[in-house]
């Protein structure tokens, strides 16, 4: 449906712009806010720690 024009999807880049039939992209039709939520004393897996830093990392550069 989104390659005939008549729906829409939200993909990461390398599945959306790879394969036999790319999608291309369009405007950026809206934005939002997460939110991370994580117990007090509770251990931390590494890729939670790798997401919370990319999180705060993208925050900081806008």
């Amino acid at each position: 449906m989104v390659n005939l024009g008549i729906g829409w999807t939200v993909l990461p880049n390398v599945q959306a712009e790879d394969g036999p039939r790319p999608l291309t992209p369009s405007s950026i039709l809206s934005t939002r806010n997460l939110i991370v939520a994580s117990r007090k004393n509770a251990a931390q897996s590494p890729a939670v720690l790798s997401l919370l830093a990319s999180l705060k990392e993208e925050n900081n550069s806008n």
